[in-house]
């Protein structure tokens, strides 16, 4: 039993002593844009429920042993509001952020929730969010529109 609580401090240790993206005062993640305070042009576009988000990076510039933050803003009262960030540890995810939370909530370790509720914790593979390049929404609109295709693929504008 000693052996074993020695073992689990040790690796809380080293969780927290040696990951490189820290958090604030108000335990947002810091480091490699996680702290960019609205969506570049370069962010990418998602449609979930009927509301886009912007995110950046792009999970497709997220690299294999990228340390950093994936941040998403939702647009809400005329302008883009921070709705989550996930920092992200050797391209592996490691916490999720909201300023609703205000706290990490979730902590994850090669892809398997770690610290908080699963009811609560968002899947670990959906934690770097796919997204299509900007500008992307509204010309699958305009093709949708034109054909009455609600789902018509178009050129340049795949997930990714």
């Amino acid at each position: 039993m000693r052996a074993f609580l020695a073992c689990e401090c040790l690796v809380f240790a080293v969780l927290v002593c040696c990951l490189p993206a820290r958090a604030d005062e108000t335990g947002r993640p810091t480091g490699e844009n996680c702290l960019v305070a609205s969506p570049p042009v370069t962010a990418g576009e998602v449609l979930d429920q009927g509301t886009t988000l912007r995110v950046y990076p792009r999970a497709k510039d997220i690299a294999r042993k990228y340390t950093g933050c994936q941040s998403r803003w939702r647009w809400e009262k005329d302008r883009w509001q921070l709705a989550k960030v996930v920092s992200i540890i050797e391209g592996e995810p490691m916490t999720a952020w909201s300023p609703a939370v205000s706290v990490i909530t979730c902590l994850y370790d090669k892809g398997k929730l770690i610290q908080g509720e699963a009811a609560n914790c968002p899947e670990p593979q959906s934690l770097i969010l796919k997204s299509r390049a900007s500008g992307c929404l509204d010309k699958i609109q305009r093709v949708a529109a034109q054909g009455g295709n609600k789902s018509p693929s178009v050129p340049g504008c795949e997930p990714e």
